[in-house]
């Protein structure tokens, strides 16, 4: 791939977030140059995929929010696609995520451990309630009011 001409163009964003607030953030970073590969799940992708009305057979959300981007598909919950995940890392500059932080560190992609491997990389770490404190587990997707 060519490099990309702009503000960002030879910055390498991964995009391990899903949904709209990460995804969107690298969504802008792909519109001022930056290389943006998607990691998606297997067998399902970005549950973004399915949201909106579609045109041939394509959610329109999706490709608006996909823009700008090369998908890749790992499975973080396995070591082999955390490896894959860290073999790009090494060759990135930004990473950007939405899980929560349990989840995070279970993967070995907490701030922490990526920091220590990939000293280099910016990481964002998008969340509905902090990375700490007494809603930091909750998803932010959960539902509103809380019982």
């Amino acid at each position: 791939m060519a490099e990309a001409d702009g503000p960002l163009g030879g910055v390498r964003v991964v995009d391990a977030a899903t949904l709209a607030a990460g995804p969107l953030v690298a969504t802008a970073m792909g519109e001022f140059g930056a290389d943006v590969i998607k990691v998606e799940q297997p067998g399902v992708g970005d549950p973004m995929r399915t949201w909106g009305d579609r045109k041939d057979g394509v959610g329109l959300v999706w490709k608006s929010m996909s823009r700008n981007k090369r998908c890749v598909t790992l499975d973080l919950r396995q070591p082999d696609g955390r490896d894959l995940l860290h073999d790009l890392l090494d060759v990135s500059d930004v990473l950007i995520v939405n899980n929560r932080p349990s989840a995070m560190a279970r993967w070995g992609i907490d701030y922490d451990s990526v920091h220590d491997r990939h000293p280099q990389l910016v990481v964002l770490h998008v969340s509905g309630y902090a990375g700490a404190g007494r809603r930091a587990t909750d998803r932010a997707s959960a539902r509103w009011p809380r019982p």
